[in-house]
C-alpha cells in the first residue's frame, strides 16, 4: 500500500481554534491530493480496467490526535495490491501461472486472459518483460508537498493573526 501523511502539526499550547483551522486545511489538502492520484489511476497516467486502483485511492479526514492533527491519503492494498508494483516498476522479467481455476473458481489449473493489439489472449502461463516505474502516486505527492506546506504556513499564521487582534481589542 501507498501512502503520505499530509501533514503533521504539533499545537500543545495552542488555542482549539488552530486545532480546527487546521483540521479543515488539511482535509482539504488531502482531498485534493486523492483526486489527483484519482485522475492518474483513471487515465491520466495508468489505463483503468477493473477500478480496484482507483476504488483503493482514499483520503482520510483530518483527526486530531493529543496535540496533533493528522490526515492522510492511501492507495493499493486489497484487490489492488499491484499498487507498488506500478508505482516503483519491476526491473527484471517474471512468469505468471496461474493454479487456483479459470478466475480463481474453480480447481485445477486455470487460465491467464490479457488485451493486446486489439485482441483477447488465454495463456496458462505468460512471461512479463521488466516493467518501468509509473509514479502514480509518488509524483503527485512530489507538486502538492509544496502546496500542502503553504496552506498549513497560511492557516497558522491567520489564525494567530486573529488571536492577536483579538487579545488587543480586549486587553
Amino acid at each position: 500500500m501507498l501512502g503520505i501523511q499530509i501533514e503533521q502539526y504539533d499545537i500543545t499550547g495552542k488555542e482549539p481554534s488552530l486545532l480546527e483551522a487546521l483540521s479543515v486545511t488539511f482535509t482539504t489538502d488531502a482531498e485534493e491530493t486523492q483526486q489527483r492520484v484519482y485522475a492518474n489511476v483513471t487515465g491520466g497516467m495508468l489505463n483503468e480496467y477493473t477500478g480496484d486502483l482507483a476504488d483503493s485511492v482514499i483520503a482520510k479526514q483530518a483527526a486530531v490526535e493529543g496535540a496533533e492533527v493528522k490526515s492522510s491519503v492511501q492507495a493499493g492494498g486489497g484487490q489492488a495490491w499491484y499498487a507498488n508494483l506500478l508505482e516503483k516498476g519491476v526491473p527484471h522479467p517474471w512468469e505468471e501461472d496461474t493454479k487456483r481455476g479459470t478466475q480463481g473458481k474453480g480447481g485445477g489449473r486455470g487460465v491467464l486472459a490479457f488485451e493486446s493489439v486489439g485482441e483477447t489472449f488465454f495463456r496458462r502461463m505468460v512471461e512479463h518483460p521488466a516493467a518501468p516505474p509509473r509514479p502514480f502516486f509518488s509524483s503527485v505527492v512530489e507538486t502538492m508537498t509544496p502546496k500542502i506546506e503553504e496552506d498549513t504556513r497560511k492557516t497558522v499564521e491567520t489564525v494567530l493573526n486573529e488571536q492577536s487582534r483579538t487579545k488587543e481589542l480586549y486587553s
